[in-house]
């Protein structure tokens, strides 16, 4: 129901300005001697009129009254300092206008309309308005595209104070919609109040409202005396609606803002938007791919438009304005379109129909548009605008938005590298290798290990590689010396980094083997002995010398080792037992040696024998023992028992011999001392030592002088011989 008295005034369409302004002077008793008016011939807004302190008067195709209660109940004001500014008179708005220091406008100039009515140069109203004495001045700027169903409103707000100068600034309105005085709400967007026709009116999608275009806003829909009281506390609007009230209703939109000193001061903008059928404005934003990218480089833009009315809305264009040094990707547009724009400096402008579906329930319809850019190759931060059209569409655009940080392009930077070490191993044995390797740009990374020789390193030294191109290896060397092993780290971009380290190799003696004859081998004297023996060295750079020790006091046999085996011959000249020794040494001076115990024995020898049995250990020996032709006895006994005890028998003092049997005595050393008495009895059996039949018997006694024994060795033969002459 209606608060207060209206009447609805008859408008007709006329173009007479003068017709005009007697009419807005009668609505307000103001004298509007320089109120300006935008006329449309095709409408649907067929007259727009701003009064010199800031009244507005819309005239729609189709109505008999304005859309505005009282045609001007339609205004901007300003609360500064505590005090509210505005028009002298709002027809029923004395909730704003009668608060206490309530202050009028100062007019000061109002020029217009100008412009062609189209895209490029509208129609303009400029007005400038003075707030008393403190120091603010407004101007506003009022813009009309022939055939739209909303015109453009900016609010500049300048002061000449000292200081930035705080306000706020309001736009409000008492509906009069389709001839009628009350009817819904709705609020679009979030931020956009609208007033809605009454339901089973001739039009009940109808709907006028306040749509601001700079952010920070708040808003009101609610009985009209609610919201001119809300203005005039000069306080935020609560951002409430109560949209489903019946009422005679009003809108209100408002921002709080300082004002800069300067001349450029602060610029509010809104559309004030009309529609028969519902239809809102359809708005755009637009958002990038990435918030940064490096110079030169390639990015993304998304343009949404949002369609949050009754009624879809038909767009015939979306034009995109890129930052100065981006161009378009050919070929990159998906969404509404695939087909590539037209491009007109940094103008983007796709045509056709871009139907954007009506809003269902309380979501809003939307359609959406990607493209691609390759960005300014100047660091810095760039801002994009991008906009629309179509017949009889309000547009709200995106100014400014989806900003992109082009930044400087980095140079790519070569990794860091460590070889490790320092390194030491023995030749012929793998030396582990660990390096380590990072890249700043996070490259893919490839290794490869080398290496030289050092001073010193014998010629035709070799080293290889378990794995060259891994960043962990080995490295096996086939000399002594010390080495430089490199690193090598490539990351595709940059020169390869190189990274040494040390590997000292030290020698690995050789190793002997003799291979015959078999310990405790039994010959016999002045017989030619062939003894062979081999060899290894891990060092297969190193060259080996030899010599072979017989043992019976007779010069060592020495030569030049190759090809790993070692072959020498000897003959012994009297009986006895003899440790034989092969020593191979190495160019390095490594040294390996081995050694035999032979038993050299004639045909006047009554026992002769040497193997091993198995009698708390192994336990190794051999032995002659005969008779001497001048008296006595004579022989050699060698014992290697367990434990690494070593004995030699030198003397014999007693032989029995019998059938295959035998048993003598005599004196030796234990361990090289002096003082020691030794038994021994054997059984020959003919079968010596092994598994098939009986084999040889041996049992071996030695005592130390107080005739403690100090081994006790007794059993079978596992290897050898036994003979009783």
């Amino acid at each position: 129901m209606a608060q207060h008295s209206r009447k609805s005034l008859p408008r007709g369409i006329s173009l007479a300005l003068a017709l005009l302004l007697s009419v807005f002077a009668s609505l307000t008793g103001a004298p509007l001697a320089s109120a300006e008016t935008i006329v449309s011939i095709g409408g649907p807004l067929t007259q727009i009129t701003i009064s010199p302190d800031l009244n507005c008067d819309v005239q729609h195709l189709g109505d008999s009254s304005g859309e505005w209660f009282g045609n001007t109940a339609c205004a901007t004001l300003v609360s500064a300092g505590g005090v509210l500014f505005g028009p002298a008179y709002i027809p029923a708005g004395g909730s704003a206008t009668g608060v206490t220091g309530y202050t009028p406008y100062t007019p000061v100039s109002q020029t217009g309309p100008t412009g062609a009515g189209t895209t490029a140069d509208p129609y303009t109203v400029v007005t400038i308005v003075d707030l008393g004495s403190s120091g603010l001045r407004l101007t506003q700027t009022d813009t009309y595209v022939e055939g739209g169903e909303s015109y453009r409103t900016d609010v500049k707000v300048t002061t000449s104070g000292a200081a930035g100068e705080p306000v706020k600034v309001y736009r409000g309105g008492d509906c009069y919609l389709q001839d009628s005085d009350t009817g819904l709400g709705r609020v679009d967007l979030g931020i956009a109040p609208v007033c809605v026709a009454e339901p089973g009116s001739t039009d009940a999608n109808r709907i006028e409202g306040f749509y601001p275009l700079t952010v920070g806003s708040h808003y009101i829909e609610d009985n009209y005396d609610t919201v001119w009281a809300a203005i005039g506390s000069q306080t935020n609007l609560p951002d409430t609606c109560a949209c489903a009230d019946l009422i005679d209703n009003g809108i209100a939109i408002n921002w709080d803002v300082t004002v800069p000193t300067g001349a450029a001061g602060i610029t509010l903008s809104s559309l004030t938007i009309f529609s028969p059928v519902g239809a809102a404005p359809a708005s755009f934003s637009k958002t990038a791919d990435a918030a940064s990218t490096a110079a030169g480089g390639t990015n993304g833009y998304t343009v949404t438009v949002t369609n949050p009315g009754a009624s879809s809305t038909t767009l015939t264009s979306i034009t995109d304005t890129l930052s100065p040094g981006f161009s378009y990707l050919v070929g990159s547009t998906t969404g509404a379109t695939t087909t590539d724009p037209a491009v007109n400096g940094q103008a983007l402008t796709w045509t056709g129909s871009f139907v954007v579906p009506a809003a269902t329930a309380n979501t809003p319809g939307t359609l959406t548009l990607h493209f691609g850019v390759t960005v300014s190759t100047t660091p810095g931060t760039y801002t994009n605008s991008v906009t629309g059209a179509g017949t009889g569409v309000t547009v709200i655009p995106a100014i400014d938005t989806a900003p992109i940080t082009v930044t400087p392009v980095v140079s790519n930077q070569p990794p860091t590298a460590s070889a490790g070490g320092p390194y030491a191993g023995v030749e012929g044995s793998a030396i582990p290798l660990t390096g380590s390797a990072s890249d700043p740009d996070a490259d893919s990374l490839t290794y490869a290990w080398t290496y030289s020789s050092g001073a010193g390193v014998d010629a035709g030294a070799t080293c290889s590689f378990a794995n060259s191109a891994a960043l962990s290896t080995t490295i096996t060397c086939t000399d002594d010396g010390t080495y430089t092993a490199s690193l090598s780290v490539n990351d595709g971009n940059n020169p390869a980094v190189v990274k040494t380290a040390s590997v000292v190799v030290s020698n690995a003696a050789p190793t002997v083997v003799i291979t015959s004859p078999a310990d405790m081998s039994v010959v016999m004297v002045g017989q030619t002995v062939t003894l062979t023996s081999t060899y290894a060295d891990a060092g297969a750079n190193d060259t080996h010398t030899y010599s072979v020790d017989f043992g019976d006091g007779s010069a060592p046999v020495t030569g030049t080792a190759t090809g790993g085996t070692i072959s020498v011959t000897h003959t012994y000249a009297a009986i006895g037992t003899y440790d034989v020794t092969v020593t191979v040494t190495d160019d390095d001076n490594g040294v390996g040696t081995a050694s035999i115990t032979l038993v050299a024995a004639d045909q006047a020898t009554k026992v002769t024998g040497g193997g091993f049995m198995i009698s708390n250990g192994r336990t190794s020996f051999g032995f002659v023992a005969k008779s001497d032709p001048a008296g006595g006895f004579k022989g050699q006994l060698a014992v290697r028992a367990p434990g690494k005890d070593r004995f030699h028998g030198y003397t014999v003092s007693t032989l029995v011999v019998s059938g295959n049997t035998a048993a003598w005595s005599g004196t030796g050393r234990w361990n090289g001392h002096d003082g020691y008495t030794y038994t021994v009895s054997v059984v020959d059996n003919g079968k010596g030592g092994g598994k098939k039949k009986t084999p040889d018997a041996v049992t071996i006694t030695i005592r130390d002088s107080s005739g403690a024994v100090v081994l006790n060795a007794t059993g079978p033969l596992k290897g050898g011989n036994i003979t009783v002459h």
